[in-house]
Order: structure tokens, then sequence, then C-alpha cells
């Protein structure tokens, strides 16, 4: 009986110990993904907003911001290239959230106010939706994202 007594001892701490051990370990995973995705995050806020990978990035920041012209051949400063190259990188994050590498939370405090300006520009849109008549998955991540966006800002 003493036995009995004890083997069901030992196999309720087990149990517990087990327990236990599978949720700090998955506290600790969780710690970890949200560690992971806003250093992500941040490392693409900075390349987005930057001239390290794309020259002309701040500028055309800088011209959505300011309303001014973009392309060239509208009046402004920058090719075609340029302005994928810029909306390029929001395809990168809308991937990266899409894969739960970036949370949608690090997608929103990070890079939603320079997303919704980016969408409000009336060229910006126009680019986009040429584009699109071409190959509909053109910008799709970047409209992705904006949609998100709203949904979070209206809830």
């Amino acid at each position: 009986m003493k036995n009995i007594t004890l083997e069901k001892s030992l196999l309720l701490v087990g149990t517990f110990v087990s327990i236990f051990g599978f949720t700090l370990a998955y506290i600790q995973l969780n710690n970890i993904q949200k560690t992971t995705s806003a250093s992500l995050a941040l490392e693409l806020y900075k390349d987005t907003r930057s001239d390290r990978l794309f020259k002309n990035n701040p500028k055309i920041i800088s011209a959505i911001y300011s309303d001014e012209k973009i392309l060239r051949e509208n009046g402004g400063n920058f090719s075609s290239d340029d302005l994928d190259d810029y909306l390029g990188l929001f395809e990168w994050i809308g991937a990266a959230n899409d894969t739960g590498v970036i949370s949608d939370d690090m997608v929103y405090e990070f890079h939603s106010d320079l997303i919704e300006n980016t969408w409000r520009n009336q060229e910006v849109r126009n680019y986009i939706n040429n584009s699109r008549k071409i190959n509909q998955g053109y910008f799709q991540g970047f409209i992705d994202l904006v949609n998100k966006i709203k949904l979070t800002d209206e809830g």
C-alpha cells in the first residue's frame, strides 16, 4: 500500500514538473518570438527610412509627406525603379508579417504611419493601380498591410 501511494506521489510530482517545464518553455519561446519580431521590424524600419539600401528612400518619403510629385514623368525627381525599390520594402514587411516573423503589433507600431501616408498619396496609388493592370499580384503585400492597418485603426 505504501508503494502505491509513493508511486502515485512520484507520478503526480513528475506530471507537475513536466507541465511546469512545458509552460516555462512556451513562455520563453513566446518571448524569443516577440524579441525577434521587434528586432526585425526595427531593422526594416531603418532600411525603409534610410539610404542604406536604396539611396532615394528618404527623398521619396519627404516627397510623400510634402505631397510633392514623385515620378519624373509627372514632374518629380524619381524613376519608377526608385519607387519600386521603396514599395518593395513594404512587400518584404508584408511577407514577414504573413509568415509570422513580424507580428501585426510590430508592423503597426513601426510602419503604420508611413504605410498610411504612402497609400494616401494619389500618385503612388495610381502607380500601384497601373502596375496591377499588368500583373494583379504587384504590390499585393503592401495593399494587404494597408488593409490590416485600416482594420486596426477602425477596431
